[in-house]
């Protein structure tokens, strides 16, 4: 985060104000904010064509290994959850992970026909998609909503993570999934912190986060080693943050037209469009009415949203129907489902009910969590090549409707100030990125009503709109299904082309079509009938001869066939119209290249449009400048403290050299006591003492028997 100085002086600027916005005309509702009042023309500018749809052909083969990393459970897994969770569950409950792995009990049907049309429309510069009614995106409310995880813990960070004190086989020894499960799954004995920590580190990999390896490895290890431990962390953040970045990778894939292998989430996408978009899903089920399995294997009622949505059926990748979504996705609903979250009957997750939002101070806070922008950490491995510890930008501003809110004409203050993406290279850097916003305390209303309405905003969107979707939708739907006919009846409107009004830069002239004349024609009343029995160009093309033929016998026919036959006068209007069906039924694919070059040359001119908005628009211009005198204090003060902090820190360094002199002479002297001291203590141990005592009393009870040899010889 290179630009973190100017960030850190706008967010100090930010306040709770600037966030949630009173409601024009819906009392005890709010919008978010920030609130822009500036022309997005440059923007758009910058970033419309980074959205794939914009610019890229439509390639589903491209897709042909995206969707591998698949989150199913393999073959022993059940027993596995079984026989951990008997002990561990109560955890899980406490840490926010428990919702998230009932998940894995069930398999998921892949819907490839949303998801391999629903990613061309994602901005990687506004982390959401642009569809024809608007910019949606998954936020924290449906990854709560969803899959239960916590998201009001702090965020993980790869340089936090302790090192785990065991070691597991690496990808070389366990080649698949169904290896690993056989060498930790335990059938015997307690579950140790070591099998319940391979449990996690399964689960992460392959049900969670679902790396394109397709194979068990240590990125999540040690977040598995925290989790298991009993951790609060903050997964949620966690897991949104990689849902963004694989949508990113997916993104750079495409321009570089290369396969997508990123793997990622994308089991989530699914179960989000799902929900979103289930109006268009034939036969879509109440949710409250769906099942899932139990530990058991037994249908039982859901508990949760992600439950109810994983029952739902799949469909394998089929021309016609990604050409439909796609459709859907280009033109947009007219009634679109921005909050779907009205059902009841789930009691998870526990904890946030929008059912008690009143009355749960809980669900409150964690709903002022949800609308506050933040910076979502990535990467919990700093050995994986392709993501490194990072992060991704989160700003629910631009779907405020998705948070029950009002819309308005959003303002990314953070998207100028720091860098869309980048690598954190250290535990500091990581911790102020991850904690950027905390202090931005959010209180919620209690009885704030939820609303989907927009203030000002549907402006700001018809020009994201007119220019972003520029691009005619029937070649698109051909490129993904080559038997869709591209209706050729249709006029060329510029005005679906271009994204300004060309009377604007040049009036448009009109031209008068050219009405033929009818000639004096003369025949017999025989000669009509067989005019008229011949064929339809025939009959546009010369109507001189009906015309005058009707002209010169009408006295002489009945009133009745005089209306019936006077119609074959107008025949000369239906020529052009003639002409250009036929032209349409013998070539009906003949002004496609023409059509293509207008919509080329449409292009063209909105880009040049937008350059000419642009350079006549010095609002953000004025503004940039105007941040960067603000940036250019901040630094200059920076300078004058950074001199400050220089001499005090000089000043310490020799008042501490002088200290360390005093204290030196003090050590030398003291040690000399102690020397000296040492030198007149008595050694050695009391037992030695006590055994040389003991050998001269030996010797002198010898001199006993030199008192008897005595006493004997003197008596003699």
């Amino acid at each position: 985060m290179a630009e973190s100085s100017n960030a850190n002086a706008m967010v100090s600027g930010l306040k709770v104000s600037d966030i949630l916005l009173p409601h024009p005309s819906l009392p005890n509702s709010m919008c978010l904010g920030p609130r822009s009042s500036e022309s997005p023309a440059h923007l758009i500018s910058c970033e419309a064509n980074r959205i794939p749809f914009v610019n890229q052909d439509l390639d589903l083969t491209s897709w042909a290994d995206c969707l591998r990393a698949w989150p199913n459970p393999p073959e022993g897994w059940v027993a596995w959850y079984n026989r951990v969770s008997k002990t561990h569950y109560a955890t899980w409950e406490t840490i926010g992970i428990a919702d998230a792995l009932s998940l894995s009990l069930s398999p998921l049907e892949k819907n490839e026909n949303i998801l391999k049309t629903i990613g061309y429309f994602w901005s990687d510069a506004l982390n959401c998609f642009m569809f024809g009614h608007g910019p949606m995106t998954p936020t924290l409310l449906d990854v709560a909503m969803i899959t239960g995880l916590d998201i009001a813990s702090p965020s993980p960070s790869a340089f936090k993570l302790p090192k785990v004190p065991f070691t597991l086989s690496s990808k070389t020894e366990c080649t698949s999934w169904g290896a690993y499960l056989k060498r930790y799954m335990k059938t015997k004995g307690p579950v140790t912190e070591r099998e319940h920590t391979a449990f996690l580190n399964f689960w992460l990999e392959h049900f969670i986060f679902c790396g394109p390896s397709l194979a068990p490895t240590k990125n999540y290890l040690s977040l598995a080693y925290e989790l298991a431990k009993g951790t609060h962390l903050g997964l949620g953040k966690l897991f949104l943050g990689e849902v963004y970045r694989s949508l990113q990778l997916m993104s750079v894939k495409l321009f570089s037209q290369k396969t997508v292998k990123t793997g990622g989430p994308w089991w989530f996408l699914q179960l989000w469009a799902q929900l979103y978009f289930q109006n268009q899903i034939p036969d879509f089920p109440p949710l409250a009415t769906c099942t899932f399995p139990d530990a058991n294997g037994r249908e039982i009622r859901c508990t949760s949203y992600g439950q109810a949505l994983y029952g739902l059926p799949g469909s394998r990748l089929i021309p016609k129907e990604a050409a439909a979504w796609f459709k859907i996705f280009f033109q947009g609903l007219s009634n679109p489902l921005f909050f779907p979250y009205t059902e009841s009957n789930f009691e998870n997750p526990v904890s946030f009910r929008l059912d008690s939002f009143a009355d749960d101070a809980s669900t409150r806070h964690l709903f002022s969590i949800m609308i506050r922008p933040c910076f979502l950490p990535v990467g919990m491995s700093t050995s994986n090549r392709i993501i490194k510890p990072g992060y991704e930008s989160y700003q629910p501003v631009v779907v405020a409707r998705q948070l029950g809110l009002g819309q308005v004409p959003p303002h990314f203050f953070l998207h100028h100030l720091t860098a869309s993406r980048a690598e954190l290279p250290d535990i500091l850097t990581g911790q102020r990125c991850y904690t950027f916003f905390d202090a931005l305390a959010i209180p919620i209303p209690h009885n704030l009503c939820f609303t989907t309405t927009t203030d000002g905003f549907e402006t700001w969107w018809t020009m994201w709109k007119t220019h972003a979707f520029r691009r005619a939708l029937g070649p698109s739907l051909k490129q993904l299904d080559a038997e869709y006919d591209i209706p050729t009846h249709q006029g060329c409107d510029l005005s679906s082309l271009l994204t300004f009004d060309p009377e604007s830069i040049e009036p448009a002239t009109s031209k008068a079509g050219e009405e033929p004349s009818p000639g004096t024609v003369h025949g017999p009343l025989q000669r009509l009938k067989t005019l008229l029995s011949s064929s339809v160009e025939t009959l546009v093309e010369n109507p001189e001869a009906v015309t005058g033929i009707l002209e010169e016998i009408q006295s002489h026919l009945p009133v009745t066939l005089q209306v019936k036959l006077w119609p074959a006068v107008t025949l000369s209007a239906f020529r052009s119209r003639v002409q250009s069906a036929r032209q349409r039924i013998t070539l009906p694919h003949a002004h496609l290249p023409m059509r293509a070059d207008i919509a080329e040359k449409c292009r063209r001119l909105n880009e040049k449009k937008a350059a000419l908005d642009a350079k006549t628009d010095t609002s953000a211009n004025s503004a940039e400048l105007e941040t960067l005198r603000k940036e250019l204090e901040n630094l200059e003060e920076r300078v004058r403290m950074t001199k400050r902090l220089i001499q005090e820190k000089e000043t310490l360094i020799a008042r501490s050299r002088e200290e360390a002199q005093g204290l030196t002479a003090d050590l030398k002297t003291d040690l000399a006591e102690i020397r000296a001291l040492s030198s007149q203590l008595v050694t050695g141990k009391d037992e030695d003492d006590e055994a040389e005592i003991a050998e001269v009393d030996r010797i002198r009870a010898r001199l006993h028997a030199l008192d008897e040899f005595l006493q004997e010889n003197l008596s003699v």
